[in-house]
């Protein structure tokens, strides 16, 4: 049933994107900058129009050398952590990175760089040239941004925009953005498609904070199957927490 599901996915999104393919190194060999995704410097590179979005393992990319043309890809990436000895010591740390780069479709990019260019954020200032913009919010995540039109490269951050009061300005316009580009290139369900191809049984991080471990087939179907015992246990913890509650009351 996984393996149907994951074929109709490939086919929806084949009349957006393109064929995709996952790619991993590790870091025993030789790779660019160490286990991170090798994108192009967009400030030398000839292109007159390029858009860059960073978000935690993936990276949306749409690009023109005569602004008339446009071309697209979502990199997804994610990193895989392993106990490493070191010095007497287990440390965990990423030994391999797996990568997929998506195309997107040359209509599809077109009209997104057409309405990104008529939103005026390549004129926007990044966030510490905002004067309400706030920047104390806690666990709360960045867009970051690097745009390139006429000649003209820049990098724009912005940190917790979602959270940032309707009075400030520019947040209509990166929020608005960055919401078309996640609806019109179905972005969540393009990394799940990354994530089902990841081989099982590891542990994966996007950022090196959160881990998360895919279990085997093997495991899975042995945690489904002690499902009936951890929900009695759960039962007597249950009882046990509303007693103490009772009593201390």
């Amino acid at each position: 049933m996984k393996y149907i599901l994951f074929i109709l996915t490939i086919l929806t999104f084949s009349s957006i994107y393109g064929q995709t393919g996952l790619t991993s190194y590790s870091a025993d060999l030789p790779a660019p900058d160490s286990l991170e995704v090798e994108l192009i410097d967009i400030e030398k590179s000839d292109y007159t129009f390029f858009f860059r979005l960073h978000l935690s393992g993936q990276t949306i990319e749409i690009y023109s050398k005569d602004n008339k043309t446009y071309n697209g890809k979502i990199v997804n990436s994610i990193k895989e952590y392993n106990q490493i000895k070191i010095d007497d010591d287990y440390r965990t740390k990423a030994t391999k990175i797996y990568t997929e780069k998506v195309p997107i479709k040359k209509s599809k990019a077109t009209s997104l760089a057409q309405q990104i260019i008529e939103s005026g954020q390549i004129l926007i200032p990044t966030d510490t040239l905002i004067e309400s913009w706030t920047r104390w919010y806690l666990h709360c995540g960045s867009l970051k941004f690097e745009l390139k039109n006429d000649g003209k490269y820049l990098e724009q951050s912005f940190h917790c925009p979602w959270s940032q009061p309707d009075s400030v300005e520019f947040k209509d316009v990166i929020l608005s953005n960055y919401d078309l580009l996640k609806e019109e290139l179905k972005l969540d369900s393009i990394y799940q498609g990354f994530w089902s191809q990841l081989p099982k049984g590891k542990t994966y991080s996007r950022n090196g904070y959160g881990m998360t471990y895919i279990m085997t087939d093997e495991q899975e179907t042995a945690w489904k199957k002690d499902k009936p015992r951890r929900d009695y246990l759960k039962s007597i913890q249950d009882t046990v927490d509303t007693y103490l509650r009772t009593e201390l009351d």
